[in-house]
């Protein structure tokens, strides 16, 4: 039950989404540019649940951000599939059109060459039981997609003032209960940046929203808002932290090791002396 929005403003393209799901946790990774197949593939910051080969969002170093959300299937039908062995998981292709693409029209091509594959043969009342995924592909250039199959494809060149943003619907379905809809549509028009671009994710939270992220995908920065507190934001600047080698960080280890320096960081960081004597115990149970 995810939310993504992009929007071009004055200040370049902001990118932004809320991770909505019932299983709680998520990690972020740093990933440096590497070798693959003999070629170097982009740095990236992903962001998952399920290993950092299936991201469900991220950016790579050239401001190139691919964001999903689910549909259910009957929605938007794909059909019988038949199974290819160039078939792409449908959450690891964020990660392998990242490594490559430069640009939305590039992500684009891929999207269209590379076959992703659903498991769309589960149990009714099973936890992602007929639902596949949309995508929203934006670059620094204002150039925005969303992405479903060929038949749903829908392109954008957002001028500045411009937003395009997505939900559980696909585009073609009049999703008038979709209750983010409305306040993502009323809401754009105030998104000037980042922070106002948070304030709207802020809105359309859900009671399982686990994860807030907005980018900036022309300075290359991010925040991340965890757990529903807003109050307390991550910041990232992309190029600094892949300059420091690879990392990959539950949000646990998140709030340990990142929280220094912030207003609030007595909240997240290590205290100063977590071990006592036996003796040193005893005068705090006295």
């Amino acid at each position: 039950m995810c939310t993504v929005f992009v929007k071009n403003t004055a200040k370049g393209m902001v990118a932004a989404r809320n991770h909505s799901w019932t299983q709680p946790g998520g990690n972020v990774h740093f990933i440096p540019p590497q070798r693959i197949y003999g070629k170097m593939a982009n740095a990236m910051y992903l962001m998952d649940q399920w290993g950092q080969d299936r991201p469900f969002e991220g950016i790579n170093e050239h401001g190139l951000f691919i964001g999903a959300t689910g549909i259910p299937d009957d929605l938007s039908p794909l059909g019988k599939q038949k199974r290819q062995p160039h078939g792409m998981d449908f959450c690891g292709i964020i990660r392998f059109v990242l490594e490559r693409a430069k640009s939305t029209a590039e992500a684009l091509e891929i999207f269209r060459s590379v076959p992703i594959s659903y498991d769309l043969d589960g149990e009714p009342g099973t936890v992602g039981y007929n639902v596949r995924n949309h995508f929203l592909i934006a670059d620094p250039t204002g150039h925005a997609v969303n992405w479903a199959d060929e038949k749903n494809c829908f392109t954008r060149r957002l001028s500045v003032g411009k937003g395009f943003h997505i939900t559980n619907f696909p585009l073609s379905f009049k999703a008038a209960d979709c209750n983010r809809h409305p306040v993502l549509k009323k809401g754009m028009t105030d998104v000037r940046g980042p922070a106002s671009a948070m304030k709207l994710l802020e809105k359309s939270q859900q009671t399982i929203t686990l994860w807030s992220c907005v980018y900036d995908l022309k300075r290359l920065t991010m925040e991340l808002c965890i757990d529903l507190d807003f109050d307390f934001k991550f910041r990232f600047d992309f190029r600094e932290k892949i300059g420091e080698g690879e990392r990959h960080l539950g949000f646990g280890e998140l709030r340990l090791w990142e929280g220094y320096g912030h207003p609030r960081e007595k909240e997240f960081s290590l205290p100063k002396k977590i071990y006592h004597t036996a003796e040193e115990l005893k005068q705090k149970e006295s």
